[in-house]
Formats: structure tokens, sequence, C-alpha cells
């Protein structure tokens, strides 16, 4: 029985250290290259050295690369995909604000790299962002699959970590309602139906004023 309790503690204890600084563990030992599966576009990138930190900046979205994450001079590039691509699988309620991928190679074997030492850690900044928001892992099939570890929300900027590059991403606000959806809707514009009623009602005034004179 002590060995039994010794053993599920050293696995929760494995469990704990692998999600420390905010990011699930990931355990995917090779990774897609996104640029063929649905972000094409190559929008930063840059070269990272052994030992060296990094930051790519696009628009609002800010990536940073810390010291560590990898033990090879690799060339880091940040991908984008056509928004719009990404509203048919959006889950009910929520619209995409940004997506993203990495995509990370090393310039010694020209393989792409998988696994990261460190996380690489995302800030995006967007009006719409909520403490509502979502982070999105997007599978090489184009599947919405929560992240399992949600994301930090201070005022409107959303930040999140990200141990490998076997997903893509995209960050979502609760969907916008529709404008003026409780006004009423008829065949005809309630100003229409207003000015009748006006008009009804000089004609029957002056029907009785009439009719009171004539007696």
């Amino acid at each position: 029985m002590r060995q039994h309790k010794h053993a599920i503690r050293n696995i929760a204890l494995t469990v704990a250290a692998l999600t420390v600084g905010g990011v699930a563990p990931a355990f995917a030992s090779t990774a897609p290259d996104f640029t063929k599966l649905g972000f094409p576009t190559v929008v930063a990138s840059t070269t990272v050295q052994v030992g060296q930190a990094a930051t790519l900046q696009y628009g609002e979205l800010t990536v940073k690369i810390p010291k560590g994450a990898f033990s090879q001079t690799v060339k880091f590039e940040l991908l984008e995909g056509q928004l719009s691509n990404f509203l048919t699988n959006v889950p009910s309620g929520q619209t995409p604000l940004v997506d993203f991928a990495f995509k990370v190679v090393n310039t010694q074997t020209n393989q792409l790299v998988a696994k990261f030492h460190k996380p690489v850690i995302i800030l995006y900044s967007d009006q719409a962002i909520t403490l509502s928001s979502k982070y999105w892992d997007i599978t090489p099939t184009g599947k919405y699959v929560a992240n399992p570890l949600p994301p930090k929300v201070v005022g409107s900027t959303l930040k999140h970590g990200n141990a490998a590059a076997a997903v893509g991403w995209v960050i979502t606000a609760p969907a916008t309602p529709v404008a003026n959806t409780t006004k009423p809707v008829t065949g005809v514009p309630l100003e229409d139906w207003l000015a009748v009623g006006a008009v009804l009602v000089v004609g029957g005034s002056v029907l009785l004023a009439t009719k009171r004179k004539s007696s």
C-alpha cells in the first residue's frame, strides 16, 4: 500500500513539473509543416542562436522566445492563415480574432523542431479580448481543441505559453450580438404605420368638426 501511494505521488509531481509556467505538456515527437496545413503565410521570422532570446512582432501579436528554448540554432517562423477559413469550425458563440502557428527549423539538419526546452510566450492585445476569451489548439486537420490550460488575461491582453509546434492556435472572443435584434420586424416599416395613423386622426378630427358645424 505504501509503495502504491508513493508511485501515485511521483506521478502527480511529474505532471505538476510538466505544467509549470502555464503551459500544457507536449509529447509530440514530430512537428507538422503548418505552411501546408492552413497557415501558409510567413509574417515574421528570425534566427535564434543557442543561448539567445528573441522577440517577434506582428501587428498586435508578440512572440517571446526565452533563452534556452533550443539546444541548436533554429530558424523560427511565425505563420498566419486566412482568418475567414477558421469560421467554419469555430465553437458556437465564439468569434476568431487571430490565428497563428510556428515553424521551427534546425538550421544544421533542416529538420522541423517539435518540442521546446522552455515555453515560447505569446501576447495578443485587442479591445475584443475579455476574461471570456478562449485559447484554442488547431490540429493539422483544422479541428478546434480547447487548450488544457486557460490563458491569462490582463485588461485587453491575453498571454499563453506554448511548449511545442505540434498544433496551430486561434484566439477567440464571445460573439458580438447582432445590433437591433430585439426590434420587431414587420412587412411595413413602423414609421409608415405611424404616418397612416396620423392621417386617420387628422381626418377624423376634420369630419367631426364639419358635423358639429352643420348641426
